[in-house]
Formats: C-alpha cells, sequence, structure tokens
C-alpha cells in the first residue's frame, strides 16, 4: 500500500516536468533564428535558465501588482482629497451666500423658476428661501407697471412680442449680462430701488442652464442724489437771484433808465456788466453739467427753420466780437431747412462754439458760419484764424473741464466746461460734433443735425405774411388790431409787413379822413399815425381822437420824418404818444408797440419773489408798463390773491415757506383769467412747462424779455 502511495506521488511530481520536458523539446526550433540567444549545452542547465525565468517574471509581476496598488491608493486619496476640496469650496460658497447681507442674489432655472435665494434677498424683501425656491418667479418681487414698460420697449426694440420672464433674459441673452435700475416691492409692500445685475449661467457644453440675479439696494445713493439736487437747487437759487439783481440793475443804469452816465463811469459800469454775465454763464455751465449727468436737463424739441437761429446768435454774439475786434460772417445755403431742435439749446450750442472762436482769434480776425445741407443732414461750422488746436489736445478736447495746458489759452479763462456741455447737447439732439484743425492757423468746429423734412427753396415773396396765411399761424398778438395811416404805400407796405410778423392785425389807412371813418367803424388798440398826410395832417387828428370819448385812449406811435416838430407843435396836449423818426428801427417801432400796449392795458400783476432786491429790479423793469404787488411768501400770495384781482402772476418758485408750485392750484381757483408766469433759476420739466403760461429763467432777465413774455401771456388770457 505504501508502495502504491509512494507511486502515486512520483507520478505527480513527475507530470509538471515531463510537460515541462516535451514543450522544451521545441525551443531550439522556435528560438532558431534568434542568434542573439545562446541555448543550454544540457537539460539541466536548460532547465536552471527557464526557472531563473520564471522568478524574473514572478518578481517582474509582484513588482507591477505592487505598482498598481500604489496607483490604486493614490488614486483613492485624490479622490478623497478631490470630494473634500469639494465640499469646503461647496461650504465657502454656503457660506459666502449667507454672509452677503447686503446683497440679494437670487437664481432661477431656464424658466424663471427660482432655485436660489441667498441670505441678503432674505433680508431685503422679506421672504424666507422656502416661501420662494423651486416656486416663484422673480417677478414677484417686481412692480408690474414697471415690467410692462421694460416689455413694450423690448417689444419696439426687437420688433417682436416680448413678455414675462422673457422680458428679463432677452438681454443676458444676447449680451451675456444686463445691469438695470429696478424697484423691488418688499413682502410688506414698500418699494426698495435697486440696481439689478443679470447674467446668464451656462454649463460646460456652453447650453444655457439658469440665470443669476444680484441685486443691491441703492435707497441710501437715491438719497444722496436727492441731497445733490436740493444743493444745486440751493446753489441755483442763492447765486442765481442776487447775481441777477446786480445784473438786472446795471442794465437798467446803462439803459439810461436812471439818467445820463459820465463817461468813466459808463466804462466802469460796462466792465461790471459784462462780467456779471460772465459769472453767470460760469455758475450756468456747472449747473448745466450735473444736470447732464443726472439726465434731468429739459429739452424742448421743436420743428423749425435754421436759419432764423443761426441769425439770432450772430445778432447776440456781435456785441461780444466787436469787443475782441473779431467779426463774425453767415454764409448760409441751408434755404428753409428745418430741424428738430430746442432752440434755446441750439443757440447755447453756437453761444460756445462762437464765444471760443472770438476768444482765441487775434485783433482783426474773421470768425465764419458756413452751413451746408445734403439729403439727410444739416452741417453748421465755426471757423476761426486762431492759434488752432495742439495734436496731442485732441483726444481731450470734449472732456470735463479740459483745457489745453498753454499760457495763451489759461490766460484766456473759462472753466472748461464749454465744448462738454456742447457735445451733451448736440448729442441729445440726435447731431454729431466734430472739429478739425492745423496748429497755428486756427481751428473749424462743426455739428451735423438730422434734416426734418426735404429744403424747399421759396422765394422773398413768400416770406411775407398775407391776410390769408395770418390766420393759419397761431399768435398771441393776432388779438390786437393796429391802424397804419400812411399815405407812402411803400412805407405802409413795410409797416403792415413788420407789424404782421410780429403776430398783430394790421390795417392801412393812405388818407386821414378814411382812418377817421375806421375808427368810428372799427375797434382797435394801436394807432401808428404820419404826420404827413394829403388831406388833413396827422396832428389834427391826434386831437380829434383825444377829443372823442371811444378813441381818446388809444395808444399812438407817431412813425415821422418830421418827428421833432411835430413833438413840439403838440407840446404836450396829448397822452400816451410814442415818437420814431423815420427810416424807421424794426426793432424799436415793435419795442415801442409791445410798451404803449402794455400802458394801455394798465396791467395789474403779482409778483411773488421771496428776494427784495429782485423784486426791486423787477418793479424797476416794468413800472412803466404795468402795476406790481409784492408777496414774500406762499401765505401773503394766498391773502393778495383773496383780496385783489390781477392779470398775471409771476412766480418764484423756492420760497421760505413752500415751493411756488404749490400756489397754482390757488391762483387757478381764485383768479382763473389770471396768467401765471414762473420766474425762476431752476430748470423746468416739460409737465410744469404744461401748468403755466410762461417760464423765464433768472438767467435771461431783461427788460424786454420780462415785458414781452408778461404782454403775451396776459394777450393768450384775454
Amino acid at each position: 500500500m505504501s508502495i502504491l502511495a509512494a507511486f502515486s506521488l512520483s507520478r505527480i511530481l513527475i507530470q509538471p516536468l515531463s510537460r515541462l520536458d516535451r514543450a522544451s523539446r521545441h525551443l531550439p526550433e522556435k528560438i532558431r533564428y534568434q542568434s542573439s540567444v545562446v541555448l543550454p549545452q544540457s537539460r539541466v542547465a536548460e532547465y536552471a535558465v527557464l526557472s531563473t525565468s520564471l522568478q524574473d517574471m514572478s518578481h517582474a509581476l509582484s513588482d507591477n501588482f505592487r505598482e498598481l496598488e500604489k496607483a490604486r491608493a493614490n488614486l483613492k486619496q485624490e479622490v478623497k482629497d478631490r470630494t473634500r476640496e469639494l465640499a469646503s469650496t461647496s461650504d465657502l460658497l454656503s457660506n459666502i451666500l449667507a454672509a452677503s447681507t447686503e446683497v440679494a442674489i437670487i437664481a432661477t432655472d431656464t424658466r424663471g423658476i427660482i432655485t436660489l435665494f441667498n441670505t441678503g434677498a432674505e433680508r431685503l424683501l422679506g421672504y424666507h428661501s422656502a416661501e420662494v425656491v423651486d416656486k416663484h418667479s422673480p417677478a414677484l418681487f417686481h412692480v408690474p407697471d414697471e415690467v410692462e414698460e421694460r416689455s413694450q420697449a423690448l417689444s419696439g426694440q426687437f420688433n417682436r412680442a416680448i413678455t414675462g420672464f422673457e422680458t428679463f433674459m432677452t438681454i443676458p441673452m444676447l449680451e451675456g449680462a444686463e445691469t438695470r435700475e429696478w424697484c423691488y416691492v418688499h413682502k410688506q409692500g414698500q418699494h426698495i430701488p435697486v440696481t439689478l445685475t443679470v447674467t446668464a449661467i451656462y454649463n460646460d457644453s456652453q447650453e444655457v442652464t439658469g440665470f443669476l440675479g444680484i441685486a443691491q439696494n441703492i435707497t441710501e445713493r437715491k438719497r444722496h442724489e436727492q441731497m445733490k439736487n436740493e444743493f444745486i437747487s440751493t446753489v441755483s437759487h442763492e447765486l442765481r437771484t442776487p447775481l441777477t439783481s446786480v445784473s438786472g440793475a446795471l442794465s437798467l443804469v446803462l439803459g439810461g433808465r436812471l439818467g445820463e452816465i459820465p463817461d468813466k463811469a459808463q466804462k466802469i459800469l460796462n466792465t461790471a456788466h459784462r462780467n456779471s454775465e460772465r459769472l453767470a454763464l460760469l455758475i450756468n455751465d456747472l449747473l448745466d453739467i450735473e444736470k447732464i449727468a443726472a439726465g434731468q436737463l429739459y429739452f424742448d424739441m421743436q420743428v423749425q427753420s435754421i436759419d432764423p437761429i443761426l441769425e439770432q446768435c450772430l445778432e447776440e454774439n456781435k456785441a461780444y466780437g466787436a469787443e475782441r475786434h473779431v467779426d463774425i460772417i453767415l454764409n448760409s445755403e441751408t434755404a428753409d431747412a428745418e430741424v428738430r431742435v430746442d432752440k434755446q439749446r441750439l443757440k447755447q450750442v453756437l453761444a460756445n462754439l462762437l464765444s471760443n472762436a472770438i476768444k482765441f482769434s487775434p485783433d482783426g480776425a474773421t470768425v465764419t458760419i458756413d452751413t451746408v445741407v445734403d439729403e439727410q443732414h444739416v452741417t453748421v461750422s465755426v471757423t476761426d484764424q486762431g492759434c488752432g488746436i495742439a495734436a496731442d489736445f485732441y483726444p481731450k478736447i470734449f472732456q470735463k473741464f479740459a483745457q489745453a495746458d498753454s499760457t495763451d489759452t489759461r490766460q484766456k479763462g473759462g472753466t472748461g466746461l464749454g465744448l462738454a456741455i456742447t457735445r451733451e447737447l448736440v448729442e441729445k439732439m440726435n447731431g454729431k460734433i466734430g472739429f478739425e484743425s492745423i496748429p497755428g492757423k486756427g481751428a473749424r468746429f462743426y455739428f451735423q443735425l438730422p434734416l426734418h423734412e426735404t429744403v424747399k427753396t421759396k422765394s422773398v415773396d413768400q416770406h411775407r405774411p398775407t391776410d390769408s396765411n395770418i390766420g393759419d399761424k397761431p399768435n398771441i398778438n393776432s388779438s390786437y388790431n393796429i391802424l397804419v395811416i400812411e399815405d407812402d404805400s411803400d412805407v405802409a407796405s413795410l409797416l403792415k409787413i413788420v407789424l404782421e410778423e410780429a403776430g398783430y392785425r394790421v390795417d392801412i389807412s393812405q388818407e386821414g379822413m378814411a382812418a377817421l371813418k375806421a375808427l368810428q367803424a372799427r375797434h382797435y388798440d394801436l394807432i401808428s399815425l404820419d404826420l404827413m398826410l394829403p388831406d388833413i395832417g396827422g396832428l389834427d387828428i391826434i386831437r380829434r381822437i383825444r377829443q372823442h370819448a371811444d378813441t381818446a385812449n388809444i395808444p399812438i406811435v407817431v412813425v415821422s420824418a418830421k418827428m421833432k416838430q411835430g413833438r413840439l407843435e403838440l407840446n404836450g396836449d396829448a397822452e400816451n404818444i410814442e415818437w420814431l423818426a423815420k427810416p424807421i428801427d424794426h426793432k424799436q417801432l415793435i419795442s415801442l408797440v409791445k410798451q404803449q400796449l402794455l400802458t394801455s392795458t394798465q396791467a395789474k400783476i403779482l409778483h411773488v419773489e421771496d428776494d427784495i432786491d429782485l423784486h426791486r429790479i423787477v418793479q424797476a423793469m416794468v413800472s412803466d408798463y404795468m402795476t406790481l404787488d409784492h408777496a414774500l411768501t406762499l401765505s401773503q400770495a394766498q391773502s393778495l390773491l383773496t383780496q385783489h384781482a390781477y392779470d398775471a402772476v409771476l412766480l418764484d418758485i423756492g420760497l421760505p415757506d413752500g415751493s411756488g408750485w404749490r400756489l397754482i392750484p390757488v391762483i387757478q381757483e381764485t383768479q382763473p383769467t389770471a396768467a401765471i408766469i414762473v420766474l425762476t433759476g431752476e430748470e423746468i420739466s416739460a409737465e410744469r412747462y404744461d401748468t403755466v403760461h410762461g417760464v423765464l429763467m433768472k438767467r435771461q432777465l431783461t427788460t424786454d424779455r420780462l415785458v414781452d413774455i408778461i404782454g403775451k401771456s396776459i394777450t393768450r388770457e384775454r
């Protein structure tokens, strides 16, 4: 039995060796062609080599297994580290979101449903995240009217209907992000102004997966802006009002209203008046630039011909040019080109460009205004013959407070705001501005405005108003009837044209007796009278008019070559007469007509103004034409309105006991026929303009302008 067991065991041990022996018999054939292999000389040696190879393979496998285990351990550790890092990042992000208590962060999916609502959003809006996440859209926090307004604006911009959540995502989808001011609604109902930035969220495939909104409460910023606006308003009132008094007083003195002025005093007063106007311009520049930055500058855009505006600007700046010994020339090719602009702002643009051109021109130079029209635009250029602009200053030319850093420029003075304001004004009127210059040879500033309609060339006769077109132009002077008594048909036609251009209705009589009959048949508010007539003399007509009750108080403007003789001969027998010598000055004629009409109506005005000095100036300006009552406060004005009847109320806005706007309903209730004219240093919005009959800025206050606007407003009401 033991022998059998031993045999079996030997067979078990020998079998692997037998298989190895059989396999080894073929090795020489397999490696015959491998010259580098040296075969063992015996089977025993061969087995030894094979054993060594197997050991080497085993060691290599062991090494590979150890490397694999090591790599596996490293990968496992890396996964652990990465997981720990992601967890840390997630915790950090959560902590950041939780700590962002001053910023509301709200995320949504592509449908607009809220997926994230941080602590800042909870504090700002009063909702808990559980109340809104996966339940509501951010529209919950928005003012519906504000969203609807934005929706309509976007629909118009993209020419398709944009509503709902698309209102918030349209721009971020196109541009990546959008920042706008909105008004959030707190859970308790109060409104909160915010700046909201909406950004599109993308995945690794650059697909939009949602939107992120970050909102910041700007209530405090709005409060500061309000404080700044109130400060600007205070500056406007506290600086402009006394400056208006100074400038107005100097104007009255220089105008000869207070008697003759010695030559030495005249020069000093001229200097003072010129510098008061310069100071007013500097204040206006500072205030205008603030209003432009805040988007609060009002523009009264109207369609009108550009030529008359250019001509007015030329006339208004001639005095400054003469002072600097510089001529201004207008070369216009605009025919009757019409543009849609704010007339006063356009005049401000031209005044800025002209004053700069004159300021930097040498004595004896010429400043030229050129206009050119193409199919779509009118281009206005102002060219000087000055020192030009240095090339390194080109990028700064339209910047605020920018001035060329040279001795010559600094000697000229200025704030460096004029061109910055000019550019803003032009762009607000849908125009473009530019310049070109050669150093040492002058500069050319130009601006383009879009034409409102095709330019049409009109003959000279078409400029003259006729009976058929006078009624087509609404004019507040059209309620006044004027009788021109003049035997010279050319002079009579000229007077008719001038007066009708000013808006009056005019009849002509070329004989004295015909004129007297006309006065019996129709009421006239004023008579223009020549003294030399073919049938009876003008002085006889005056005496007959004054003797008749119905015509005794009609104001008369004598227009005659024998003005002095007639005045001496009349010797003060008749009142309410003004005298104008031929050849006539058109502006002087219109001024006399306005004065006579106002004097004849004896208008009574209530002036509501807390600055006593300014009231005295206004009173001196209009005392020849109307009577003034004065109220320092709203309460005083209300009391006077219940006691007296007024043709007009001249109203300041900033009063000690409140805003002048509060008085308007009282005026309308107690004095429904009284004209309301605002005299202020502040800009007035379009809505405010619609509530009154006239507005005059204090910086524009002159006797002519004040009398004109009061007269026009009273006439309109009557």
